[in-house]
């Protein structure tokens, strides 16, 4: 975590520091809080986790992520369209993070693709909590849902949303007379 090291909320100078005094390294309170949180993590009963990609390399990654987080076995991981990801029976929280038109993809390939995903949302998961993280607003418009929510926050350097829909629930079409 960025910054960990440094001096704690409350401490006066590095060199005079409740922890540095007593000999405790910041390494060994991020120990102390990780067994901790270890201790008191619940395992039992937690919601299933699906986490799909349409690119092998991206799901190859997530699977290190966990592995070095170790949380194996709480996700199940699927390489497909995310149109093809098994869907519990369950109802949920759906979470998507797709391109923005930054990396990959032009704002026109996009398109279709924010669409899709409004769609999938409405007919595969209704009643579930959708939601769907993007840094471009015109992609975001593209989504046919009612929008509950609107969370701004930077990943990374990129002015980002979060978009909650409640219920993937579809918009209402305003028809011209």
């Amino acid at each position: 975590m960025k910054g960990y090291d440094r001096i704690i909320i409350g401490e006066k100078a590095p060199l005079a520091a409740p922890r540095q005094r007593a000999g405790v390294s910041p390494e060994q309170i991020w120990k102390n809080m990780t067994m901790e949180a270890r201790r008191v993590e619940k395992k039992e009963g937690l919601p299933q986790i699906i986490a799909s990609d349409i690119s092998p390399e991206a799901i190859y990654n997530a699977r290190l992520n966990v592995h070095a987080a170790d949380l194996e076995g709480m996700i199940n991981f699927e390489v497909c369209d995310f149109a093809e990801t098994s869907i519990p029976k369950d109802k949920g929280f759906i979470f998507f993070n797709p391109e923005y038109g930054i990396r990959l993809g032009t704002e026109e390939e996009l398109l279709p693709i924010y669409h899709r995903i409004g769609e999938f949302l409405s007919e595969k998961c209704p009643g579930w909590v959708g939601s769907l993280i993007t840094g471009n607003p015109v992609l975001a418009k593209a989504v046919p849902l009612e929008e509950k929510k609107r969370i701004p926050f930077y990943n990374g350097p990129i002015d980002c949303r979060l978009f909650i829909y409640e219920g993937c629930v579809k918009k209402e079409v305003e028809e011209n007379v």
